[in-house]
């Protein structure tokens, strides 16, 4: 997280007990994190494949300025930054199964409607009081224009509807043979006034990294936010408490 106030994960295999490996990431870290199995913790021998949670990490340096936020299910994690402006970040999972499976596809397109509605619910709460960044895998590529899949058109419409943006900026994920095949990882923005937007969205495809094990390449996005004024008002709240609760 060198050069990184926050990361965004979307894990498969994220479950409770494994929530002790982020702590791998290095010194100073904070996270809140949301798993499949939050509510029944699995043991190590239970856990299933093609579920898992989402996280955001943020450095110690801004510790003090972030909230976590209870709003969303197990596929969606808020936290709100207390800067200038007041961001909500969340990390979002968009679920998936092969809507082509006529079995599964009722149940899949039910998982389709209660992610995109959590995720209107909430952008539409804190739309007038926070920019607003959600992050994450969202399981279609919005490049490919024809034939659209239905969560594709689900993930559109939302987008519309709320007026978010986002840019396409080439192939993030890497198929079996290692080939660069689509681009299934986005930032959808939605900033509280003109103003905080000062330019086009850039998100940058880390595709040079040391090392990774992922089949994706992680994506990078800068916003303009003010820290420091934020944290020296903090600094100085807290001096006065301190000072009002002493004995002359």
């Amino acid at each position: 997280m060198t050069n990184s106030h926050c990361i965004l994960l979307q894990e498969t295999s994220l479950f409770k007990c494994r929530l002790s490996l982020l702590g791998d990431i290095g010194n100073g870290i904070f996270y809140a994190e949301k798993t499949a199995d939050q509510d029944n913790p699995l043991l190590p021998i239970q856990l299933p494949r093609g579920h898992g949670g989402v996280v955001v990490l943020w450095k110690k340096s801004i510790d003090q300025l972030v909230t976590q936020v209870s709003d969303g299910n197990e596929i969606i994690q808020c936290v709100e930054v207390n800067s200038e402006p007041k961001v909500l970040i969340i990390s979002a999972y968009m679920p998936f199964r092969d809507q082509r499976n006529k079995k599964k596809a009722k149940k899949a397109e039910l998982e389709l409607q209660e992610f995109t509605n959590q995720l209107r619910e909430i952008v539409l709460k804190y739309k007038n009081s926070h920019s607003i960044m959600i992050g994450g895998d969202m399981n279609t590529d919005l490049s490919i224009q024809r034939p659209r899949l239905p969560r594709t058109e689900h993930l559109l419409e939302l987008i519309t509807d709320l007026n978010l943006k986002f840019n396409i900026s080439g192939k993030n994920y890497v198929d079996p043979k290692g080939r660069d095949c689509s681009e299934i990882y986005y930032f959808l923005i939605k900033h509280i006034s003109h103003q905080d937007q000062t330019g086009p969205l850039k998100k940058e495809i880390l595709k040079h990294l040391e090392s990774t094990t992922s089949d994706y390449y992680p994506i990078k996005l800068n916003i303009s936010v003010n820290f420091s004024r934020k944290i020296q008002k903090e600094k100085l709240h807290s001096k006065l408490k301190r000072l009002d609760g002493t004995k002359f």
